[in-house]
Order: C-alpha cells, then sequence, then structure tokens
C-alpha cells in the first residue's frame, strides 16, 4: 500500500468516527493506480554508503582517495568478518562502538578509529600476515597488513564499508619501492586512504611513503 493510500484510509476512519461518534468495524477503499493521489509520488534516495547515517563531514582530499561510482560493487561484502579481519569479535565491536560514541560525522567516526589504530599500534617489521586483526589488538603491535586488518576489523564494526589495498611504494627518499598494504574507508561517494602504521599519518592523509604502484583493491587478503 502506497503510503499516500494509507493517508486516505485513515481520513476516511477519522470522518467516519466523528459523524458518528465511533470508530467504523471494518474499512474499505479502492484507489486506483491512475486516481490524481498518485501523481505526485514522493522520492527517496537511499545513501550509497549507508554507514551510520550520519552527514559525512569533510572529507579529507588525497591523491590516494578513489571515487566510487555507486552501485557498482556489493558494499555489504566489505561490511563483513573475514578470516584474519575478525568484524564480529565482541571485543573489537565493543572497541569501534566506543571509538565512535559522540561524534555527529562519518569522517569523525572514521578519524577516532585510525587515529587509535595509530596511536596504539606498535609498527614491526616482518612479512605476511601473523597475527590478524584480533592478536594485533591482544599485542598492540603488527606489520602494515596486520594494522591493516585491525583498522578494517574497526571500521567494519562500526558500520563502514572498507577495504584493503596492495602495491609498492617508496618509502622516505628512497628511490625503490617495497610492497606494502594499507587501507582505505568508504565515506560518501570516496574512498578515503588510511595508513596507520606511522604516526605521521593522519585519515586521508599519507607522508611516509609516495608513488605507489598499486596491484588492486581487494575485500579481503589472505596473505
Amino acid at each position: 500500500m502506497q503510503y499516500q493510500t494509507s493517508i486516505y484510509m485513515y481520513c476516511k476512519v477519522l470522518e467516519v468516527t466523528y459523524n458518528t461518534g465511533s470508530m467504523p468495524a471494518t474499512v474499505s477503499i479502492s484507489v486506483a493506480s491512475s486516481h490524481s493521489m498518485n501523481k505526485h509520488l514522493p522520492t527517496h534516495t537511499r545513501p550509497n554508503n549507508p554507514g551510520t547515517g550520519l552527514p559525512t563531514g569533510n572529507i579529507p582530499s588525497s591523491i590516494y582517495n578513489n571515487a566510487y561510482t555507486p552501485g557498482s560493487l556489493n558494499l555489504d561484502t566489505y561490511k563483513v568478518a573475514t578470516l584474519n579481519c575478525q568484524v564480529n569479535d565482541a571485543t573489537l565491536r565493543s572497541l569501534a562502538t566506543s571509538l565512535i560514541s559522540g561524534h555527529t560525522t562519518q569522517v569523525a567516526q572514521a578519524t577516532a578509529i585510525f587515529n587509535w589504530v595509530r596511536n596504539n599500534i606498535a609498527y614491526e617489521y616482518y612479512f605476511n600476515t601473523v597475527r590478524g586483526a584480533k592478536n594485533t589488538y591482544n599485542q598492540r603491535r603488527g606489520n602494515c597488513v596486520d594494522q591493516s586488518h585491525l583498522l578494517i576489523a574497526l571500521y567494519r564494526a562500526a558500520g563502514y564499508p572498507a577495504r584493503y589495498v596492495n602495491g609498492e611504494c617508496r618509502f622516505g627518499t628512497s628511490t625503490s619501492r617495497t610492497g606494502h598494504v594499507w587501507t582505505q574507508v568508504l565515506i560518501g561517494n570516496t574512498w578515503v586512504v588510511g595508513d596507520p602504521i606511522s604516526t605521521s599519518n593522519s585519515l586521508g592523509v599519507i607522508n611516509n611513503w609516495n608513488s605507489p604502484i598499486i596491484y588492486g583493491y581487494y575485500r579481503e587478503i589472505t596473505f
């Protein structure tokens, strides 16, 4: 039933109640699709990135961000748990909830999550996944892959689509590239970059590397 048909029905009920002093036992209405009340239907645009339903705020601008084309991806698959990204862990979900509490924009919430990982997880050099999101949280240390697992798990636990980026970057003043993994979180129609391994970085701002060669963008990393 269209909302305007429901309103019409309730108006009929009120009219009968007013005229007779009691509510009718039954209500029967017939509204054809060609009726004039159906000529002005309301429109509603569903948010492309549901997130928390909050306004986006001022999205950081970065050459390492990517535009999202609405409908081009099944965003639900970028919000779920994977083997090393334990989104449903009670501790991580509780942490995500506490971090976003009181923040009134999506940017502010995502920033609070990013800052916590950057400020509380020490960088440790090794190859590939060793700990996963939960053990990286427990041990408070991890390489770029494990820190990405944790950051993405917290983003997703807070309701935000998030993904991994894998490629090679030039760190500092080096002229050679090194394999690396970092993150993007979807805010509005923008995949916003985030790499928590350096305190010089912030959400949407990368200072510790440049000139990436990107292999791809992934909902899950298995190495």
